[in-house]
């Protein structure tokens, strides 16, 4: 629907795909027929890559193939996987490591420290992360004596969270008033590319921010 909005043709879209399906041949075949030369999954990593793996077999060259998932998620995923991708943009919601910022270097402090891990944060280690982060800054908020519902409390009136310093200069707001109104810190997300060897950063994609669109919506049927 962003695409519609920017003045892109919505060459194909369903939302009634299985999560963590990889029998993708159906999709790949009608977005071959629809003439598509972009993909945006909103799906986990298996069925996004499969599906430009198939787009791949059926001769349709993509301009951009994108997954919604951290660097550290296709890192784990082994070299065969690693091959697949190549040439695949990759978004997250948090800096990645390529950025080199405070924040960046913070969580990898963190990670090897505590974890033993040196790779790129995995989707799943980032939320680990800043879980544990922000509880933090909410028992402090709550005061000498927190209680269950002192934190939760102040979690909700906390609208600049700062995620650990991983969203740039945006914030992440806990308000109910504005939960679930955008994706992200500010709708903002961060881009990078894998080359088949490593990530490099796209210009313009540190990071990319966009605004809701009224009466726009996508459901299953």
């Amino acid at each position: 629907m962003s695409a519609q909005a920017a003045g892109l043709k919505a060459g194909y879209v369903s939302a009634n795909v299985p999560f963590g399906t990889t029998n993708v041949a159906p999709y790949v075949l009608a977005m071959k027929s629809a003439g598509i030369d972009a993909f945006y999954p909103l799906t986990d990593t298996n069925t996004g890559l499969a599906t430009i793996v198939g787009l791949r077999q059926q001769g349709v060259h993509l301009k951009a193939g994108f997954l919604p998932e951290s660097e550290g998620d296709l890192l784990a995923s082994g070299p065969a996987t690693e091959q697949e991708a190549k040439g695949v943009y990759f978004g997250s919601i948090y800096e990645p490591p390529e950025m080199d910022t405070t924040g960046t270097k913070t969580i990898a402090a963190a990670l090897k420290k505590y974890a033993g891990v040196d790779t790129a944060p995995t989707s799943g280690e980032y939320i680990g992360y800043l879980s544990i982060d922000a509880l933090v800054q909410g028992l402090e908020a709550a005061g000498s004596n927190p209680t269950p519902a002192s934190v939760t409390r102040a979690l909700l009136a906390m609208d600049h969270y700062d995620a650990a310093g991983l969203v740039g200069d945006h914030s992440i707001d806990f308000t109910m008033a504005n939960r679930g109104s955008v994706v992200g810190a500010d709708n903002c997300g961060f881009l990078v590319q894998w080359t088949g060897a490593d990530f490099k950063l796209i210009p313009g994609g540190d990071p990319i921010c966009g605004t809701t669109i009224p009466g726009k919506t996508v459901s299953a049927k």
